[in-house]
Order: structure tokens, then C-alpha cells, then sequence
């Protein structure tokens, strides 16, 4: 089977350092690193061939992205859906049945996605804590002293400060969307 080419682009403050796309190709177990577009500086690229039997002919997929390694994100320029378990909005990649093997864009799918609206939307739940793995410590007691350390009151407050602004909400970063 021929490789599968998709670009993927996505429009956001040029104040982020990293951006990694997820998909339901994968079960969403990869991330694939988007780079800063030299021309402009608020878009990231990504141009992803995708080999076998990862994207197959006729199929819906759907993906998301992490920005800055925790905030997660989609485009709300193009087609998505919200999944109804954990309340993500995925965007939405349809794969034609006569799909070319190099030039589609993600963007293509958006005439075809109109037309698989009825389509089955991915359900799922989040990993249970008993299965997330903690990082353990490469030094013995190491978090104890973290523990037991006595913090600066007003660098506390600083951080606080900067913190009690912050969203999850949106690409834009003012919890808009």
C-alpha cells in the first residue's frame, strides 16, 4: 500500500516553543512535532506521510494537538467534534476511498467531512491514575528535600499570580473559542 501524505497547519500565539500533533490513527500513542512557519510567525507546518495500513482509504480519524508539552488544543478553523466522554474537541481528518498517494491536505477533508457528519464519534475514558507511572527519583530522598524545603512567601505569590490567569480552553489562550 502506497504512503499517505497530510499537511497539517495550526494558527497560534508566536508565544509557544513547541506544538505535537496526536491522532486516533495511533490510538493517539505518537506525537508528531509541527515546526514554526519561517514566513509566518504565528502558524506551525506539518507535512506527515503516513506508511501501511496507518490511514486507510474511506476511514475517519480524528486528532488534536499539545502545545508546550501540556495544553491541548485543535483548530477550530476546521471541521471538529467534541467527544462526549472526556468533553475534547478533535478535529476531524476524513480519508477519501481514492485517496492520492502524496498531495491531500487536511484541509481536503473538510468537503468531505460534511458528508460523514452521521459518522460514529470516538468515545473513550481517561486513563485510570493506578495506571499512570509516576517518575521516580534517580536519588534517593530526593523529593524529601523538595518536601521539606522552605519557600520564598513572596515568590509564591508571584507564581500564584501568573497562574490564577491561565486557560485550557482554546487555541487562542484566553479560554475563548
Amino acid at each position: 500500500m502506497a504512503a499517505i501524505q497530510r499537511r497539517f497547519t495550526l494558527r497560534i500565539s508566536s508565544d509557544y516553543k513547541t506544538v505535537h500533533l496526536l491522532g486516533s490513527w495511533d490510538n493517539y500513542s505518537g506525537q508528531l512535532p509541527l515546526l514554526k512557519d519561517p514566513k509566518k510567525n504565528d502558524e506551525w507546518l506539518g507535512c506527515f506521510q503516513f506508511h501501511g495500513f496507518t490511514l486507510k482509504p474511506g476511514q475517519r480519524y480524528w486528532y488534536y494537538y499539545i502545545i508546550d508539552r501540556h495544553r491541548v488544543s485543535y483548530d477550530p478553523a476546521k471541521d471538529f467534534i467534541t467527544e462526549p466522554t472526556t468533553g475534547r474537541k478533535l478535529n476531524i481528518l476524513d480519508i477519501p476511498t481514492n485517496t492520492k498517494a502524496s498531495s491531500s491536505t487536511s484541509s481536503d477533508s473538510s468537503a468531505q467531512s460534511h458528508r460523514a457528519k452521521s459518522a460514529s464519534v470516538p468515545q473513550g475514558r481517561g486513563i485510570s491514575p493506578s495506571r499512570i507511572v509516576a517518575p521516580r527519583p534517580k536519588r534517593p530522598l530526593q523529593t524529601r528535600k523538595v518536601i521539606n524545603t522552605q519557600y520564598n512567601e513572596a515568590a509564591l505569590e508571584v507564581l500564584a499570580t501568573c497562574f490564577a490567569h491561565q486557560t485550557l480552553d482554546g487555541p487562542s489562550g484566553d479560554g475563548s473559542e
